[in-house]
């Protein structure tokens, strides 16, 4: 559970760094900034541990995927519909992060079988996101919201792809892949950004708030969640979506003035309940299929 709320404390507070570095800045040169520090955050940290390049052969397709499906087309997804969708819709749209991936692992981790106890600590979690956003008034639909939402649930399912094949194929040698993914992934990203030849000219508050989005809330998750994806199920790790609208309020409040109330510890309440029911107490370790067909074409 520790390594979970850190995962939620990383992705969390991507949503508050977003909103100060889109003062000032376009989305672009904010993803394409997040993805690069993140990139050399990690690259930096990684030399640190890595004695040798011979794990590159084993673990390159895996570091493609995650920067895609855990990367770039997520976090892009993400940081263009929040120029559109509401705090409240966001938070029920990547909450079906949870559900969206405990059918993927139900389908093709043979491990992690859905029950009834798990189905009913997503649902628990998912009413817990629901009344958080019913008590600030629900969920406004503006005129461009269905871009917003399409582009959210897109995040949502590559983000619940990424958990399942990060259970599914996990790399020999776990940091150097993942800065691999992230230097993979910032190279995806740069031709469709129309980064600003003037990024100095922008406010000292949204650069620091790019690199904090780079060091906390890319390269510091992008570990937190191979780690996890060692010891818990898809599902379990997938409810860090339950856990991120209430980090996004705890720092809305302390940082941007927003406020809180009373109903938000009740749900906090329910939040954490309806996680520590999403356990994968199967004992039998099986190689998941999707991994066997990879192994068997390479």
């Amino acid at each position: 559970m520790s390594l979970l709320v850190v995962l939620a404390l990383c992705r969390g507070s991507s949503y508050g760094f977003t909103k100060l570095a889109l003062g000032t800045m376009t989305s672009s040169d904010v993803l394409f900034l997040r993805m690069a520090v993140g990139a050399v955050a990690l690259t930096l940290w990684a030399c640190l541990s890595v004695r040798s390049l011979g794990w590159v052969a084993s673990d390159w397709r895996c570091a493609m995927a995650y920067a895609i499906l855990g990367n770039a087309l997520p976090l892009a997804l993400i940081t263009v519909a929040q120029k559109w969708v509401a705090s409240g819709l966001a938070a029920v749209t990547m909450a079906a992060t949870p559900l969206v991936c405990a059918v993927l692992a139900h389908l093709m981790l043979p491990n992690e079988r859905l029950t009834l106890r798990g189905v009913f600590g997503l649902l628990l979690g998912l009413a817990g996101v629901l009344g958080i956003v019913l008590v600030r008034g629900g969920v406004q639909l503006g005129p461009d919201a269905l871009i917003g939402l399409t582009a959210l649930f897109g995040a949502a399912v590559a983000f619940a792809g990424n958990v399942v094949l990060a259970r599914a194929w996990q790399p020999t040698q776990q940091m150097g892949t993942g800065a691999l993914s992230l230097i993979l992934a910032t190279v995806a990203v740069y031709p469709f950004c129309d980064v600003d030849a003037g990024l100095v000219a922008h406010s000292w508050d949204a650069l620091m708030a790019c690199v904090l989005l780079g060091v906390i809330s890319t390269a510091m998750a992008v570990v937190a969640m191979l780690e996890l994806a060692k010891r818990a199920s898809a599902s379990f790790i997938s409810t860090v979506n339950y856990m991120i609208p209430v980090i996004g309020l705890a720092i809305g409040w302390m940082f941007f003035g927003e406020p809180l109330f009373w109903s938000d510890l009740a749900a906090l309440i329910v939040i954490v309940l309806g996680t520590s029911l999403v356990q994968n107490r199967n004992g039998t370790e099986r190689k998941p299929w999707i991994l066997r067909a990879i192994e068997r074409r390479t």
